[in-house]
């Protein structure tokens, strides 16, 4: 009797319900006790590949539209994720990655834009040049609102329906 074929069962069994209880955290709307859980199996059970998924997960969890933590965070589990050599979400990953630093251009974007709209309300200027930045506001309101869309699609195809 082997004692490592004894033991990667019950890791499989542990990680699987690590990750459904995250999963089912985040669907409650506990995203901060989602990541908590994903990061304590991670750090319990470093240099595994279920380790490394954790990060994923993560990272997908901070992506969540609903989620109002931080996604800068999430941009860098994804490329610590693509960086092992093990990860079964790979290609995911890697879109993940871009949508996450698209929607922070754009919450940046659109941070400078408010904050120039604000500075502007303030002080004298012509009707037309207000109209036109209210316009592109709006466009930029539009893309951010696309970039979620299409990252809660991405999300809802990586999550398997529970049985």
């Amino acid at each position: 009797m082997e004692p490592r074929a004894a033991a990667e069962p019950l890791d499989h069994v542990v990680w699987s319900t690590t990750l459904n209880t995250a999963r089912d955290m985040a669907d409650g709307g506990r995203y901060g006790m989602a990541d908590a859980l994903l990061a304590r199996y991670a750090l319990a059970n470093p240099d595994s590949p279920s380790a490394h998924e954790s990060d994923f997960w993560r990272a997908l969890i901070l992506l969540d539209p609903d989620n109002p933590l931080t996604s800068s965070a999430a941009r860098v589990l994804l490329e610590r994720y693509l960086g092992y050599d093990d990860g079964m979400h790979r290609d995911e990953a890697r879109v993940l990655l871009a949508v996450a630093a698209s929607r922070d251009s754009m919450r940046a974007l659109l941070a400078a834009r408010d904050a120039a709209l604000r500075a502007q309300a303030t002080a004298p200027h012509p009707g037309d040049r207000e109209a036109e930045l209210l316009k592109e506001n709006q466009a930029l309101h539009d893309q951010l609102e696309k970039t979620q869309a299409e990252l809660d699609r991405i999300k809802k195809r990586l999550v398997a329906p529970k049985p």
